[in-house]
């Protein structure tokens, strides 16, 4: 069965994210942490972020945070599962991976990995979707363009 999870990573570990939930998951996540996000909305992509069903075994491996929200609207952490970063090592040398344990709890110590949809959890960390560049309009007029 199936657990949702909203997990958001670091740029820098989306690599590292992409390949192990790949690896240990492949059916829910072989493309997971595709979308990008930022403070302002625009590129360079500062965070990566995958939202849905994820298999319960490759949940049981991941970090996973409670948040709410105080009475003056600030967010509190409830409560932070780190994960089981030796287990998941295990799991990924096992498969042929060449992967450090550090690696693994680096990128778990800075993965947001929550219950949440994912417009909270952008909100409560203060990133949006980054929007693809806009292209420059052209006002050259080619002589099989028509003026109307």
């Amino acid at each position: 069965m199936d657990v949702y999870r909203n997990l958001i990573v670091p740029a820098d570990q989306a690599p590292l994210a992409r390949l192990i939930a790949a690896t240990l998951d492949p059916v829910n996540c072989s493309d997971m942490f595709q979308t990008g996000l930022s403070p302002t909305g625009d590129e360079p992509a500062t965070h990566y972020i995958s939202s849905g069903g994820i298999s319960e075994r490759f949940a049981a491996l991941v970090p996973f945070t409670v948040w709410a929200q105080d009475p003056d609207g600030q967010w509190v952490e409830i409560s932070r599962d780190p994960g089981k970063p030796e287990k998941t090592h295990e799991l990924c040398i096992q498969a042929g991976l060449d992967i450090t344990l550090e690696a693994i709890e680096v990128m778990y110590a800075s993965a947001d990995v929550t219950a949440e949809n994912p417009w909270a959890a952008m909100a409560r960390m203060g990133l949006q979707l980054v929007r693809p560049p806009v292209p420059e309009p052209t006002t050259e007029l080619h002589a099989t363009d028509e003026v109307v």
